[in-house]
């Protein structure tokens, strides 16, 4: 008689079970439940089955795929060029004690959003000078 080969242990996580629910696995990421579900309908999550009418993941590749997420945005950030903030604008939203004095019949909103439209358009110029050079 032929010895039976020896099955592989399963590979259970640190809750000792293979695979989870999506309640469990929603304290693994750290999201909503609403949040797992649309994740493993766009094929995000990795081990993802539905057995029976619950879907399950397999607790290793879970935690597995969290760390490979956070070693790549590591990597990410430490590739990122530094960006220089652009300058604040000198300008500033008007306000309505600006147009208090009375003296015009223009209201004081078409005068508030006269002075935006103003400004867009410098913003705008500013933009294209940026561009050309």
């Amino acid at each position: 008689m032929e010895p039976k080969p020896e099955k592989e242990p399963l590979m259970h996580g640190p809750s000792g079970k293979e695979r989870v629910t999506v309640d469990e696995a929603c304290v693994i990421l750290g999201v909503s439940a609403r949040t797992v579900q649309r994740m493993t309908n766009a094929g995000k999550l990795p081990t993802a089955a539905k057995i029976g009418r619950l879907w399950t993941y397999n607790e290793q590749a879970l935690r597995a795929w969290v760390s490979e997420q956070e070693q790549q945005h590591v990597r990410h950030v430490a590739n990122a060029p530094q960006r220089s903030r652009p300058a604040p604008s000198t300008s500033r939203i008007p306000n309505r004690r600006d147009w208090s004095d009375g003296a015009s019949s223009e209201s004081s909103s078409r005068k508030v959003l006269r002075a935006l439209r103003e400004e867009a358009k410098l913003r705008e110029a500013e933009a294209r000078k940026r561009r050309q050079r």
